[in-house]
């Protein structure tokens, strides 16, 4: 996608490694969408999160192209491969100086869960966190029960709390376990598999 064309609107950036896309990943970008009012949410499947070791299930082609298709039907919902044309280790701020450079008046907004805001590779672990929050917006979005104040209070600085806190969305989370789809998939387990009918037709063709 072009990202020159999205200049001056609100854009909700949903990244990770969608393997597979699932109607969760939907779910929370049709939340989004309507509750922050945006213009367009851009799906953004990662090469490889610097924080993860495991390698995916599908393919970057393959992870691209499920995106691609089953976006088809949502005028407000694009896929873009930035971070599939990077070099590993590939970082979210690279991303966002990229689109920046390439759209800078638009509004972008970082799209979240709250159950990834700390730990490990949490967005506190996040390469030059610093400087995502002078160029972006976090839009939190509640999956997890854990109260926010908590979460927040030892890990980030009181402007980035307040930030966090501003951009908050509470919306109720579905039970996806994107493990468990994998683990189902690798069994030839296709039975109500919460993801997209271009998704399920691609996995039934690849396992069958």
């Amino acid at each position: 996608m072009n990202f020159k064309e999205l200049n001056g609107k609100k854009i909700g950036l949903l990244g990770g490694s969608f393997d597979p896309l699932h109607n969760g990943h939907i779910y929370i970008a049709k939340h989004c969408l309507e509750r922050a009012s945006l213009d367009l949410i851009v799906f953004i499947p990662a090469k490889q999160n610097p924080l993860k070791t495991k390698s995916c299930l599908f393919s970057e082609s393959e992870r691209f192209m499920m995106l691609e298709n089953s976006l088809k039907d949502f005028d407000n919902m694009k896929v873009s491969n930035i971070e599939l044309k990077r070099e590993t280790p590939s970082y979210t701020y690279q991303t966002i100086l990229e689109i920046k450079e390439l759209a800078p008046n638009a509004n972008l907004f970082w799209i979240i869960g709250d159950d990834n805001l700390v730990g490990e590779k949490g967005l506190s672990n996040w390469k030059n966190v610093e400087d995502l929050f002078e160029n972006i917006t976090f839009l939190v979005c509640s999956r997890s029960s854990e109260n926010l104040d908590e979460v927040l209070i030892s890990h980030f600085n009181d402007t980035q709390k307040k930030k966090i806190i501003s951009s908050y969305i509470n919306i109720s989370p579905l039970k996806i376990s994107a493990s468990q789809i994998r683990e189902n998939i690798k069994k030839s387990n296709f039975e109500n598999l919460p993801v997209p009918k271009a998704v399920l037709s691609f996995i039934k063709e690849k396992w069958n």
